[in-house]
């Protein structure tokens, strides 16, 4: 029962991975084709119940992209469709990917806040021709 469980937990983790995987994120512009406008991962968890597995939602993440393929927002919905977190993403002119602004939501009170919890700004120096 215990190896049932925790392959379940394995195969669960492998399929969520690339959700979490920051180095995946980076590079997944290149496997976006263009012309997509969003993508959704759904993970799911499996609970036991009576001796049985049950398929649950876990949580959802919806990534938008630009015209030209470039992810340019994600955010993460709990398994009870709340959004739990965004990232949102830009490029300079060239394609290059230069801000990335992470919030978290918070609940207080009954008010929904987004908060700010980490940007990254890239600078690029090129090699003159």
């Amino acid at each position: 029962m215990n190896k049932k469980i925790t392959g379940l937990v394995l195969i669960g983790l492998f399929i969520c991975w690339p959700v979490f995987n920051a180095a995946w994120a980076k590079d997944e512009k290149a496997k976006i084709p263009q012309g997509i406008k969003t993508k959704t991962a759904i993970c799911y968890k499996f609970v036991e119940e009576s001796g049985k597995y049950k398929k649950v939602l876990d949580e959802k993440t919806i990534s938008r992209y630009d015209d030209q393929g470039h992810q340019i927002e994600a955010a993460q919905y709990d398994a009870d469709g709340r959004l739990a977190w965004k990232r949102l993403v830009k490029y300079d002119d060239k394609g290059h990917q230069i801000e990335e602004t992470t919030y978290e939501i918070k609940e207080e009170s009954g008010k929904v806040q987004e908060v700010l919890t980490r940007q990254t700004i890239w600078e690029y120096e090129f090699y003159k021709k």
